[in-house]
């Protein structure tokens, strides 16, 4: 049988002296007083943060790194921050400094909600200039271009209207038809600081009426038969086989052509 909170109360304080008198008070307070509406406050935030946080999630997942991508293409790394300032700071900032009856409570928590919102739209900014615009099949690799690294290049995006498609864009860069040519220039660009995906000028669609998609990845024979067998049990022949290059992931992908999309990763 489970004891009510009274003869907790009378077996904890046997000869105690007043000790049933401060057990009290000390419930009343806990229930009652500054700790209650401290951790109300904190729940009342933490869940308006949450519903922030979900809203913003949803547009990172979907709009601004659609599948793999947001593994692949920097999009968890611009996401802790917004985690930390949205779900942790404001919250437990609110959990410090609230206090009933407080004469500053009402600047204290408006001077919350505004660190609060500079830090998360500092955050959202990082996730938004991190996102990918660009998918560029250049030789043996796709190069996924952040809209940080596109706009250094000299490029707006303006210039990816011609596009067809939702973001990121998938382009393609016609190379000399010579492999050791194609590959040799590609490097030779990168090199120099000047690589040909980072010029829109040399943009063009991935397929055409005359040129399916699957032809573009010229190098896919030799980078299959260079894979280890683990990666060799994994592909299939639907998928086209290339390197990926991004501002914070290198390895291989499988690329589908029907879709434009990247559906398996796998590291180098």
């Amino acid at each position: 049988m489970v004891p009510n909170p009274g003869e907790l109360e009378f077996r904890a304080c046997a000869g105690v002296p007043n000790c049933r008198k401060i057990c009290s008070i000390f419930l009343n307070q806990c229930l009652e007083g500054d700790l209650v509406s401290r951790w109300k406050a904190f729940l009342i935030h933490f869940t308006l943060s949450l519903v922030i946080f979900a809203f913003l999630l949803a547009i990172i997942l979907v709009v601004w790194y659609p599948g793999l991508l947001f593994e692949i293409s920097g999009g968890w790394e611009g996401l802790r921050i917004v985690i930390g300032v949205d779900l942790v700071l404001g919250p437990l900032l609110t959990l410090i400094v609230y206090k009933v009856g407080k004469p500053s409570l009402k600047f204290d928590l408006s001077c919350i909600a505004i660190f609060q919102m500079v830090c998360l739209s500092g955050g959202v900014w990082v996730v938004y200039n991190e996102r990918p615009v660009v998918l560029a099949v250049e030789y043996d690799a796709i190069f996924s271009l952040n809209a940080r690294e596109f706009a250094a290049y000299g490029n707006t995006m303006s210039s990816l209207d011609s596009f067809s498609g939702p973001y990121p864009k998938v382009v393609y860069i016609e190379l000399p038809v010579d492999n050791q040519e194609a590959g040799l220039l590609s490097l030779e660009r990168q090199l120099n600081g000047e690589p040909l995906f980072g010029d829109t000028s040399n943009y063009l669609p991935l397929a055409t009426d005359s040129i399916p998609a699957r032809s573009r990845f010229r190098a896919e024979q030799r980078l299959r038969d260079g894979a280890g067998e683990e990666i060799q049990r994994e592909i299939d022949e639907s998928c086209r086989f290339i390197r990926f290059v991004s501002a914070s992931e290198r390895g291989f992908v499988c690329f589908d052509v029907a879709t434009l999309s990247i559906t398996k990763f796998f590291e180098e």
